[in-house]
């Protein structure tokens, strides 16, 4: 079988060694832990491995493809996202609220499929900011944790302070112990903001108002990112058409983000999202080299071999009108019967 050799952030070790304790019982080599920073994963991906996966920032996984393409050796890298939730005015507001607070505060915002824009119809958009607002501030510091390192934070920091600076409102704010920030909505947030267009890795919520879903859907695409994206309506079929207009690699109904936990379902992003699957049969296939390998059984000489003359002619004017080419198909099935006999004749 396919031997792995998995590397885990360096900032989170202890979660690499828990899940190499998952596979403690396979054979000796078949599953390998090695612990290190970014010298250590270019290391990996320089030996001689037949492909690599990779979950990571933008500039990690172009540099990982770049070097992986110099060595012709196949790679899927899942890189950030600016995932966007769309409310239209038909939605289950209540579900909305709680499936986009989970969305956007799941793991502190440290998740790369996170809501980091949500884009909500006027008409709708008061009642909804509303219900999002009474969510989050009950949240708790053990419901919603810390960011994970300092580097990150000063990134939520300046697209919290960048935003606040330019007019951007804050509607709600929960908790967090000093030196943190706690789970946070903005409205009224100026378009050109960082907060809209960065990622921002961290629990800022940015909620926009829009017209209609035309411009939701023109808004979500303007970003360079394009991993996830979720529509929020009880018309199940516009959502769906809908979802097809967005240029993502996975699009949810009335849900987000938890789709990455389906081994079944295919986990893709496109632009600066990344390349490659991982999951399901196609995240599969990439892990495996085809071959395919035919036995002919026959014992007489193929219609296409050597010599040709003006039987083999006839016989592949005769298939090509077959497989769609002009002509009659009658005449040729009458041509094909006339030069199979003389095909090799001397």
């Amino acid at each position: 079988g396919t031997a792995v050799v998995f590397k885990p952030s360096e900032n989170t070790p202890l979660g690499g060694h828990a899940v190499a304790d998952l596979f403690a019982a396979l054979p000796a080599g078949v599953f390998t832990l090695v612990q290190g920073d970014a010298e250590v994963g270019r290391a990996l991906v320089a030996a001689e491995v037949n492909h690599v996966c990779f979950s990571g920032s933008v500039g990690a996984g172009r540099e990982i493809a770049v070097r992986c393409a110099e060595r012709f050796v196949s790679c899927a890298v899942e890189l950030g996202g600016k995932d966007a939730a769309i409310v239209l005015a038909d939605a289950d507001l209540d579900r909305a609220a709680d499936g986009i607070v989970w969305g956007g505060f799941t793991n502190a915002g440290q998740n790369c499929a996170s809501i980091e824009r949500v884009y909500v119809e006027a008409s709708v958009a008061d009642a909804f900011i509303a219900r999002v607002r009474d969510r989050v501030l009950k949240l708790d510091t053990t419901t919603v944790g810390p960011v994970q390192n300092e580097a990150q934070l000063a990134i939520i920091a300046r697209h919290l302070t960048q935003a606040t600076t330019a007019g951007a409102k804050v509607a709600a704010q929960a908790p967090q112990p000093a030196g943190q920030i706690g789970p946070t909505v903005l409205t009224d947030i100026p378009a050109d903001a960082a907060l809209l267009h960065e990622e921002t890795f961290g629990p800022l919520l940015p909620i926009v108002r829009v017209t209609d879903a035309a411009e939701a859907i023109r808004l979500t695409n303007a970003s360079p990112y394009g991993l996830t994206a979720s529509v929020w309506t009880k018309d199940l079929a516009r959502g769906q058409a809908l979802a097809h207009h967005l240029h993502t690699g996975v699009v949810t109904i009335n849900n987000h983000s938890f789709t990455g936990a389906m081994v079944n379902a295919p986990w893709s992003g496109r632009k600066e999202s990344g390349i490659g699957v991982t999951n399901s049969h196609i995240g599969l296939k990439e892990l495996v080299y085809p071959k395919f390998i035919l036995v002919d059984r026959s014992r007489g000489k193929d219609l296409w071999w050597f010599p040709h003359n003006d039987a083999a002619l006839a016989i592949g004017r005769a298939m090509t009108v077959m497989l769609g080419g002009p002509g009659s198909k009658l005449s040729a099935v009458a041509q094909l019967l006339q030069n199979f006999g003389r095909r090799w004749r001397a």
